[in-house]
């Protein structure tokens, strides 16, 4: 350690050097222990698809759409669930993940008509996938859990290039033309979710030593009710939210990085809550067609007469490790 002098400098660096060496003859030997005993890679490459009953699938099976509307509207089934959006009372799907060690996770939207549908590519010796339907009357969760069952060890070392090895690759695709409710938990994984275009009526992810980035590049087929965030020791972004005009944002944000970028097409007023922490830093990327409500630096944009729709923001915890930019 700094500081130390004399000769005891001089025996402490022998100690350090003697440590090294044995650290290294012993992990070179566990590296070899380990290559000898990995059994080959059992690659497998599945497509799994959520066989939904008759009365769930809104817009599945319906023909041909409008692929420049979520909703179908190029036929009859599309133009009903158009018309209804704003009180749809029909079923709602859920959408549960939970996805670990991993560092390719997706979900994307697909084809109108479509079904829900999960693409896998993993070694078997290392890795499960799980997944499962269950159906009721006023809706539907589709379950999908993928996790390491193979050697930590060897899935360390092929992570760090000392092995060789073929990372797992999931892709979740979402029909546009079905509402769906989505829940997800990811732990040392990185996952990427593109909704945009999608009928997400509520989000919820919760990211542990990993990363998530949440986009929403068009606008959803109808306003999120509810979108909810946990970020634990990982990175999170959250890009163009006023594009899913959640009207509350709850977010929490503890030995990480958090980015809230809330560009996009607002469709009604929101409520945005910030739990910080004193060990996570959080920027927040205000749009220009809304009014702030909450914040002193930008109480001049509330006007009582505007047609802008009103963004309340509420932050507890604390306040300097959460910077606000326009």
């Amino acid at each position: 350690m700094a500081g130390k002098a004399g000769k005891y400098v001089l025996f402490g660096c022998f100690g350090c050097l003697g440590l090294i060496v044995l650290v290294a003859l012993i992990g070179g030997g566990s590296v070899g222990l380990v290559a000898m005993t990995a059994e080959d890679e059992q690659l497998e490459e599945r497509t799994h698809v959520a066989d939904l009953p008759m009365a769930a699938r809104i817009g599945a099976g319906s023909g041909s759409g409008d692929a420049e509307s979520p909703a179908g509207a190029g036929n009859s089934e599309g133009s009903v669930i158009a018309e209804a959006i704003p009180g749809w009372a029909g079923p709602v799907g859920r959408l549960e993940l939970a996805l670990m060690d991993g560092e390719e996770f997706t979900v994307v939207p697909g084809e109108p008509g479509s079904l829900p549908q999960v693409w896998a590519r993993y070694d078997r010796n290392m890795y499960t996938l799980t997944e499962s339907l269950e159906t009721r009357d006023d809706g539907w969760t589709y379950s999908v859990y993928f996790e390491r069952t193979g050697s930590a060890i060897l899935a360390m070392l092929k992570s760090m290039g000392m092995m060789e090895g073929t990372e797992p690759e999931i892709e979740i695709s979402l029909p546009p033309d079905m509402p769906i409710a989505i829940g997800g938990r990811v732990s040392r994984a990185g996952s990427r979710l593109e909704l945009g275009g999608l009928w997400i009526t509520e989000f919820e992810l919760d990211v542990t030593q990993g990363a998530g980035v949440v986009s929403f590049d068009r606008p959803l087929v109808a306003p999120m009710e509810r979108l909810v965030t946990r970020n634990r020791m990982g990175g999170m972004v959250l890009n163009d939210l006023g594009n899913a005009s959640p009207r509350v944002i709850d977010t929490a944000n503890s030995m990480g990085g958090l980015v809230i970028d809330l560009d996009g097409e607002w469709r009604g007023d929101s409520e945005l809550l910030i739990e910080a922490s004193s060990t996570g830093g959080v920027t927040v990327r205000l749009p220009d067609n809304m009014q702030i409500l909450g914040l002193s630096e930008y109480s001049d944009t509330a006007d009582p007469e505007s047609a802008l729709p009103k963004l309340h923001v509420q932050v507890d915890g604390p306040e300097d490790n959460v910077e606000f930019r326009r």
